[in-house]
């Protein structure tokens, strides 16, 4: 196994932040699963919601943030989709890198996570939904 990069400042930074991202969840509409899809830059914390079944429908937050974002939309987006709220690798939240993503190589470095991602899911096809603020 590969070593955690942490990028929270202290343990007890990150213990404050995920009980904060844990206390959003209970707000969560909608029955969820949460569960982490491995990749080449570590294990991505992913949040699913809606029918089994259902197409899928991807929601990524903007940076800085994270998956428990999409608290107030996920309702209506998961009575239609099987709804996929992701943590990005390499942001403050419950992800965990194990690799880098390189400055110098960052689009083919999200890229590749990405595609680790959807095939990870097993999702060939996909709706991706972005927030920018």
């Amino acid at each position: 196994m590969s070593k955690k990069i942490s990028v929270f400042r202290s343990p007890e930074g990150e213990a404050q932040f995920v009980q904060a991202y844990d206390a959003i969840l209970k707000q969560w509409p909608v029955a969820y699963e949460e569960h982490y899809i491995p990749t080449r830059y570590g294990d991505t914390h992913v949040i699913s919601s809606g029918p089994l079944g259902a197409s899928p429908l991807i929601l990524l937050h903007p940076a800085g943030g994270g998956a428990a974002m999409w608290c107030r939309n996920v309702g209506p987006f998961s009575q239609q989709y099987r709804v996929y709220a992701i943590d990005t690798i390499s942001e403050a939240n419950k992800s965990i890198l194990t690799r880098p993503i390189s400055p110098r190589h960052q689009r083919q470095d999200f890229t590749d996570w990405m595609i680790d991602l959807l095939e990870g899911l097993k999702i060939e096809t996909t709706n991706i939904v972005g927030n920018s603020f």
